[in-house]
């Protein structure tokens, strides 16, 4: 989505101030936990709208509604309405059957290259149960900036489509201030199991009946 010309003058905020008077024009308003996310609902169909720099991700219940909201925000903005979504923010979405399948292989393989670690060996679990057993005590992690970084990167994935590694992300955050070998160690092993998970999918919709599987 892009301003008319004379746009970047105005600035990010004077952007941002437009978009948000335009999409209470059309009905939305501000969600309350974040202002990047726009909720209309007139009791016949409801829209989430997500604001992310001058991209936006829209869903609807009623898929007609779809087009008129990008009739209305053409009339303010030179907009592009690129269909249903395929890839957004890293996420690769696959929609089937009314199910949607969100994959981060990519953003995985990223990670990977990123640490050297293409020819590692997989794991068959995020972490060796045996590192909560470890103490304190250890030989600090020379390079804190390279395992703030990894798990950082855990972090995101577990928060978006991988919420296998949830758990694991969340015990090697506890060392980001000093991290030692075995954690260093540790945040590799997860990394190497999602090497050998990185086609997995986080699956939306289905056969509710189905429960939880583990």
């Amino acid at each position: 989505m892009r301003q008319p010309p004379g746009f970047e003058a105005e600035g990010k905020e004077n952007h941002n101030k437009r978009l948000d008077e335009v999409l209470t024009k059309n009905g939305f308003r501000a969600a309350a936990a974040d202002p990047c996310l726009y909720v209309k609902d007139d009791g016949k169909a409801k829209v989430i709208l997500m604001v992310y720099v001058d991209d936006l991700l829209v869903a609807s219940t009623d898929e007609g509604e779809l087009a008129k909201i990008c009739e209305g925000l053409q009339a303010d903005f030179e907009l592009t309405c690129l269909g249903e979504v395929r890839h957004f923010l890293g996420v690769e979405v696959q929609h089937v059957g009314g199910v949607y399948k969100l994959s981060l292989r990519n953003y995985i393989e990223k990670l990977i290259t990123m640490f050297g670690m293409e020819e590692c060996k997989t794991a068959k679990s995020p972490m060796d149960a045996g590192y909560l057993k470890v103490t304190d005590t250890g030989e600090a992690f020379k390079d804190p900036t390279s395992y703030r970084s990894l798990v950082g990167g855990l972090l995101y994935l577990a928060v978006v489509a991988r919420p296998d590694i949830a758990a694991t992300a969340a015990i090697l955050g506890r060392k980001f201030n000093e991290p030692r070998e075995c954690d260093w160690t540790a945040a590799k092993r997860a990394l190497r199991y999602l090497k050998a998970t990185k086609f997995h999918r986080l699956q939306l919709g289905g056969d509710s009946k189905q429960g939880l599987i583990c």
